[in-house]
């Protein structure tokens, strides 16, 4: 069940924080908080940061990423920046420039 999404056609600026998943379809630029799950979309656009238990980016990502248990980068997706996380995972066809550190259990 989703707890937030922004539409492909939805452009916003500021905050988000929430308890559950949230799916960015459409483009955000800002800060993004959940207990649960960020989803960025194919057609997703996010510049700003992202802290979260998981990440899965499908579209587009610049910024800051904290998730404490995994990021999935999907194949045609582009991340540049910083990536906090305990497990990676990087398709093949992603695009990531930037830095990674790993989070010990």
């Amino acid at each position: 069940m989703m707890n937030t999404i922004i539409d492909a056609s939805d452009s916003c600026v500021g905050t988000i924080t929430g308890q559950g998943i949230i799916r960015v379809d459409g483009s955000f630029e800002g800060s993004v908080k959940t207990k649960e799950l960020v989803v960025i979309g194919g057609s997703g656009q996010i510049k700003g940061d992202i802290d979260s238990k998981d990440v899965i980016i499908g579209g587009k990502f610049v910024g800051k990423i904290l998730a404490r248990q995994k990021t999935k980068i999907e194949a045609g997706a582009r991340v540049e920046g910083e990536i906090k996380t305990k497990i990676l995972r990087i398709e093949d066809g992603a695009y990531f420039e930037g830095r990674c550190n790993m989070i010990s259990s």
